[in-house]
């Protein structure tokens, strides 16, 4: 969480999010950022190309998995550039060729529709 806090201020921490988005995609690893409690740091990762995020801005902790508000919906579609719900279906579908507790923790993340930026 230290690396997002303030991300959006500090082109250290951009270029090493930066980095990890590379090694990530090509070694077919889903980045998920964790801890984003401002706009700015959303709108910062989604323009890093980080695959999903998760934090107080998004929502808080809860029990059940719930979709994320229309108004930060409306972010993270405006950020996002050619963002489409296709992308989040497919992303869903998409099977994984990992663990089964991780491709589970995986199904549940992505079915409240956390993700905000699908990559390919």
């Amino acid at each position: 969480m230290n690396l997002i806090r303030d991300i959006d201020k500090d082109n250290i921490k951009q270029f090493l999010c930066k980095a990890m988005v590379g090694f990530c995609k090509n070694t077919g690893i889903l980045l998920i950022a964790e801890g984003i409690e401002t706009e700015e740091e959303l709108k910062t990762l989604i323009k890093l190309n980080v695959d999903l995020g998760q934090g107080y801005f998004l929502g808080i902790p809860q029990h059940a998995f719930f979709d994320i508000v229309p108004e930060k919906m409306a972010i993270i579609y405006q950020s996002s550039g050619d963002f489409s719900n296709d992308i989040v279906q497919q992303r869903k579908n998409k099977k994984r060729q990992t663990g089964n507790n991780y491709e589970m923790l995986s199904q549940k993340f992505l079915s409240c529709y956390s993700s905000f930026r699908c990559l390919f």
